[in-house]
Formats: C-alpha cells, sequence, structure tokens
C-alpha cells in the first residue's frame, strides 16, 4: 500500500505528470525546430532580362516515351498506340486467334531491320519494321492447326522530340557537335 501511495502522491505532486508533460514538451520543441514549411511564393527571373541581362541556361530537348503500334495486314485496322512492343503484339494476337480470329495461335518471334529511321537533333524519333508471328492454322480446317507459317505485321514506333513553349531548339552535328538543347527565344 505504502508503494501505491508513493506513485499516487507523486503524481499529485506533478512527478510523474511533470516528467511526461515536460518530455512532450520537449518532443514538440524538437519537431518545430526540424520543420521546414513549404510555402509558396513567386520566384523572380533572373535571367534574360533587361535588368539581369546574363544568358538563362540550356534546357535539354523533351522526348516522349515511344509508343508501338501494329496493323494494317490481314485486312485488319491499325492498333491503339502501346507503351511497349509487349503489348502491341499482345493486341495482334488477339486479332487473329480465336475468339476473333482463325489462327490457331500466333507466339510473337521479334521483329525484322528497322527502315525509315527518322531523327530531328540527330535523336530517333520514329521507325518501322515488320513484327513476326510463329502462326499455326486454321481453326476452320477439317484437321484444324497442322499449317505452320510465318505470319508479320507493320510496326511502328514513334515519339516527340521538342523543346518546352517559347524556346527553340539548336543543333549542329559539326565539327564541333553543338546541343541538342533548348533556349529562350528572348528576354520574357
Amino acid at each position: 500500500m505504502t508503494s501505491g501511495r508513493l506513485i499516487s502522491d507523486g503524481v499529485r505532486r506533478g512527478g510523474l505528470r511533470g516528467r511526461w508533460v515536460s518530455a512532450v514538451g520537449a518532443l514538440w520543441v524538437l519537431s518545430a525546430a526540424s520543420f521546414t514549411p513549404s510555402m509558396a511564393w513567386a520566384q523572380t527571373k533572373t535571367c534574360g532580362t533587361p535588368v539581369e541581362p546574363t544568358a538563362c541556361p540550356q534546357a535539354a530537348p523533351i522526348i516522349t516515351p515511344w509508343a508501338y503500334r501494329l496493323g494494317g495486314t490481314y485486312g485488319m485496322g491499325t492498333s491503339p498506340d502501346y507503351s511497349s512492343i509487349e503489348d502491341a503484339t499482345n493486341w495482334f494476337i488477339s486479332k487473329v486467334t480465336p475468339p476473333a480470329g482463325i489462327w490457331c495461335t500466333a507466339p510473337y518471334a521479334g521483329y525484322g531491320t528497322p527502315w525509315g529511321i527518322s531523327y530531328v537533333w540527330d535523336i530517333e524519333y520514329s521507325w518501322e519494321a515488320l513484327a513476326y508471328f510463329n502462326a499455326t492454322g486454321y481453326t476452320t480446317d477439317p484437321t484444324p492447326c497442322q499449317q505452320h507459317w510465318q505470319g508479320d505485321s507493320y510496326l511502328s514506333a514513334q515519339r516527340q522530340v521538342s523543346c518546352p513553349e517559347g524556346m527553340t531548339g539548336t543543333y549542329s552535328a559539326g565539327p564541333p557537335v553543338v546541343g541538342p538543347y533548348c533556349k529562350s527565344a528572348g528576354p520574357v
């Protein structure tokens, strides 16, 4: 009973309670000291202005991810854009195999040598190739799926290469090579 009395006496006198309040207060002060509020404010342009004519730093061109499209063969339309060749070939396979098509199987077997490769500022942005499929068919034959052949479809790949709005691209194949980079069209 005596030990219980000492604890309750200590709490009433502020002993344990006082320590608890001090500990919580110390944690609050430490967390407040390490907290950096994120405040939004306007940032003044420090380059390319009449007051500060220093040239603004050059920006890298914006290069979007590749988009892949298949189709234009076997009387089918063209696929939507896909972010991977695998997704585009899966679209094709879904069109030529059951339930939509009459090929039995058509696993993707890779693509051939690209042609029609296009560049801007020495950065590749489009190409075409044939995508190959190891096909078997046909589901409509009297003895289905006994034929084997290599099917194909047109594969195209595209991405965008550009500068941010209000900037122009600079590139020279050299010598010396310059860029590619984007620079402000003038003071803003």
